[in-house]
């Protein structure tokens, strides 16, 4: 091995412990401070999902939670479950945290992507044009899309030109129709 090469590994280990040492850190400041102090749930959060430790990440949230149940852990609990390809419950907590006023930006972007999203995927299921198809249909828009297009309408009040939530607006008025 070059010397480069056990310098970069090295740099690699280094990092890797640096970063576990704050996951532990942050962990330590959140069963301390609780929602008090919300940097340290976000940083332990942050630092499990990089160690790649999904499971436990969402353990933390719902303990967490099972005390207080504010948007922001909402908007991360549904960040974990689409991470971990549970859509529509992502779907579910997101619509929690985005229908809070104070929501901000990226938890209405992400909530209007994933509600979005499963509604989108429930419309395709539904075949033919029977009464019953087309009241499903538009229970699927009234639960899902329009208060998607609403969470996305807000982000977009924050920042009008981000092109993500523009192309989320755009899909979400295509099958509202």
């Amino acid at each position: 091995m070059s010397s480069l090469g056990f310098m970069a590994k090295s740099t690699t280990s280094r990092q890797d412990s640096l970063s576990r040492q704050i996951t532990v850190l942050a962990g330590e400041g959140h069963r301390r401070f609780g929602l008090s102090e919300p940097l340290f749930l976000k940083k332990y959060i942050a630092g499990l999902v990089m160690e790649n430790q999904l499971d436990s990440a969402l353990s933390v949230v719902n303990s967490t939670m099972a005390t207080d149940s504010i948007p922001m852990l909402h908007a991360m609990k549904g960040a974990l479950l689409y991470t971990l390809g549970r859509n529509s419950e992502a779907a579910t907590e997101y619509l929690v945290a985005a229908a809070d006023k104070s929501a901000d930006f990226t938890t209405l972007k992400e909530a209007s992507k994933s509600v979005a999203g499963e509604g989108i995927a429930l419309l395709t299921q539904v075949k033919g044009n029977k009464k019953s198809a087309q009241d499903r249909r538009k229970e699927i828009r009234d639960t899902f899309l329009t208060p998607a297009l609403n969470f996305a309408r807000r982000a977009a009040e924050i920042y009008p030109d981000d092109p993500d939530v523009a192309n989320t607006i755009e899909t979400i008025s295509y099958y509202m129709h």
